[in-house]
């Protein structure tokens, strides 16, 4: 059932008697609102998603470290 005259009506501001210059400021907060945290959750998942990249690549060049020292000791003990 709609109510209100826009979408970021909630069902209780049709119970309270408020201005046109509250409604819209409320209106305004929560848009407001919406933006902040769209732009927090994509930034943190964007961090996230660095530090994990950083850390596989961390690991896949230690991981290169270990086997070529592995392979010189091997050719070295063969010599």
């Amino acid at each position: 059932m709609p109510y209100g005259d826009g979408i970021l009506e909630s069902p209780a501001d049709r119970y309270g008697k408020t201005t046109l210059c509250m409604r819209n400021a409320k209106r305004l907060f929560k848009c407001a609102a919406y933006v902040v945290y769209f732009v927090g959750v994509l930034v943190f998942a964007v961090a996230s998603k660095g530090s994990f990249l950083l850390m596989t690549q961390s690991l896949g060049n230690r991981l290169q470290v270990c086997i070529d020292v592995f392979m010189n000791i091997s050719i070295n003990k063969c010599l």
